[in-house]
C-alpha cells in the first residue's frame, strides 16, 4: 500500500466498489478503506431479486462478485476506521487508527447503520439475542421463538428467512400499516395463516428481560402490556447515516450528504455516494449508479 493516491474512497459497498470500478478505468489509483464488512448492507441481504442481470442472488455473492472486479482493476483495499479527514487546496489527509493517507480526492460512500431500540439495556443483550441482521445471525436460532420488530422490506424478508430456521416468529410493528412490498406482504400473510408468525401491530418493545441472554421481552399494544417468551430479537427498523467524520460538510434536516448532480458535496474535491446522500431512493442500483457518477467527475483531475 502506498501513502499518497488519486482518489480514497471511504466504503466498501456497492457505491464504493462502483466508484473504484470507473476511477481505476480513468486511470487513476484507488484505495478503498472499509471499517467492517465488503459490500456493506447489501452483503446482509438473504435475497436479491431487484437487481439488474440477476433473477435471484444472495447479497454475499452479489458483493463478492462486485469485489472481485474492482480488485481485477487494481483498486487497493484497507481494512481500517477513518477517523478523520483534513482538506487541503492541494492535497486531502485520509487520517486512520494507525496511519495517515493523502490523496487528490475523497469520496464518502459509508452507507448506513441500523437503528437501535433505544432501551436502557439493549446494548448489554446485542450478541445475547438481539441482533440487527437476520441473515448474519439466524442460524444461531435454529427450532427457537424469535421476534422481529419492523415493518417495512428488511422486517418482512427477515421473517420470510427466519421462517425456514426458526421455530416461531412474532413480527412486531408500531403502526398499523406496514410499508412492505406486496409480495413479501402476501409471504408473511401466509406464514401468519400456517400459525408459523403471530403479527402484532400498534406494538412496541418496552422490556427486554433476560440472565446471560434474553429470555423474555414485554410488549405493549394499545397501553396493554404482556410479556413474550423470546430466545432472540431481530431488529429491523430502519437505518441511519453514519457519523460524520469530515467538518463543515453540508446535512439535510436527517444527517444525510447533501451533494449536486455531479456527486460533489459543498466542500471542494469531497464527493459523496450511495445510501449515505440525500435522497428519496436507497437501493443496491441506485448506489451504484451514484458510485459510477462520484468515480467519472472525482477523476477528472487536474495536474
Amino acid at each position: 500500500m502506498k501513502n499518497n493516491y488519486d482518489i480514497i474512497i471511504v466504503g466498501g459497498g456497492p457505491a464504493g466498489m462502483a466508484a473504484g470500478i470507473y476511477a481505476s478505468r480513468a486511470g487513476r489509483s484507488v484505495l478503498i478503506i472499509e471499517s467492517d464488512v465488503i459490500g456493506g448492507q447489501a452483503s446482509e441481504s438473504y435475497e436479491i431479486e431487484n437487481y439488474p442481470g440477476f433473477e435471484n442472488i444472495a447479497g454475499p455473492d452479489l458483493m463478492k462478485k462486485m469485489f472481485e472486479q474492482t480488485k481485477k482493476l487494481g483498486v487497493e483495499f484497507l481494512y481500517s476506521m477513518v477517523t478523520d479527514i483534513l482538506p487541503g487546496k492541494e492535497q486531502i489527509s485520509v487520517i486512520c487508527l494507525k496511519e495517515m493517507i493523502t490523496c487528490k480526492r475523497v469520496i464518502l460512500a459509508m452507507g448506513t447503520q441500523s437503528r437501535k431500540l433505544n432501551l436502557p439495556n439493549e446494548k448489554s443483550y446485542i450478541g445475547k439475542g438481539i441482533s440487527y441482521c437476520a441473515y448474519c445471525d439466524g442460524n444461531f436460532f435454529k427450532d427457537k421463538v424469535v421476534a422481529v420488530v419492523g415493518g417495512g422490506n428488511t422486517a418482512f424478508e427477515d421473517v420470510t428467512y427466519l421462517s425456514k430456521i426458526a421455530k416461531h416468529i412474532y413480527l412486531i410493528h408500531r403502526n398499523d400499516t406496514f410499508k412492505a412490498d406486496d409480495i413479501l406482504y402476501d409471504e408473511v400473510e401466509e406464514l401468519a395463516k400456517e400459525k408459523i408468525v403471530d403479527i402484532f401491530t400498534n406494538t412496541t418493545i418496552v422490556d427486554i428481560k433476560g440472565n446471560e441472554v434474553i429470555d423474555t421481552i414485554t410488549i405493549k399494544t394499545n397501553d396493554k402490556a404482556q410479556d413474550l417468551k423470546v430466545d432472540g430479537v431481530f431488529v429491523a427498523i430502519g437505518r441511519k447515516p453514519f457519523d460524520q467524520i469530515l467538518k463543515g460538510i453540508e446535512l439535510d434536516q436527517f444527517g444525510f450528504i447533501k451533494v449536486n448532480e455531479e456527486m460533489q458535496t459543498n466542500i471542494s474535491n469531497v464527493y459523496a455516494a450511495g445510501d449515505i446522500t440525500s435522497k428519496k431512493i436507497k437501493q443496491i442500483v441506485t448506489a451504484c449508479s451514484d458510485g459510477a457518477v462520484a468515480g467519472i467527475y472525482a477523476s477528472k483531475i487536474k495536474y
